[in-house]
């Protein structure tokens, strides 16, 4: 009888406890609007202009061009035949491996095929893509490159 009554009580603890720590979705909307409130608008361009290296795993685009990340993300060269990076300094030759591979293959043969001296890269994106802090709205998820004159080539 006692182990009965103290499951009962044991029961009625953990309902209570359970009810109590589930925000429904009204009240984490309204803590997710409080957060939001307190940061500044350029936090997320902060975040990911201040990392240097790409995130570890299996390459990943995440989200859109425009508002995404990037996982598993490589770095193409500063220099390389028959392509050069431009403004290496703002780390922003990084890209999903398919495009750098892309990249890598193509510019060789330029010469040959187009009779032009080769590429001239702008920016693909960070090393974990992500908003930048000056540029442009969209290299978020390394899979577009902006070359001299501002173009932009989707893979």
């Amino acid at each position: 009888m006692r182990c009965l009554s103290l499951g009962a009580v044991l029961i009625a603890v953990l309902w209570s406890c359970g009810a109590s720590g589930q925000d429904n979705a009204a009240q984490e909307a309204a803590h997710r609007a409080a957060v939001l409130a307190h940061l500044p608008p350029d936090a997320a361009q902060r975040v990911f202009g201040s990392k240097t290296t790409a995130v570890a795993g299996p390459p990943e685009a995440i989200g859109a061009y425009e508002r995404g990340c990037l996982e598993g993300a490589v770095a193409l060269p500063a220099d390389g035949p028959n392509w050069q990076v431009m403004r290496p300094s703002r780390n922003r030759a990084w890209g999903h491996p398919v495009l750098i591979g892309l990249l890598e293959r193509l510019a060789p043969r330029l010469p040959a095929a187009a009779d032009w001296p080769g590429l001239l890269v702008g920016d693909i994106g960070q090393p974990r893509g992500g908003p930048m802090l000056t540029g442009h709205g969209s290299h978020q998820i390394g899979l577009d490159v902006g070359d001299r004159c501002g173009r932009h080539q989707r893979q």
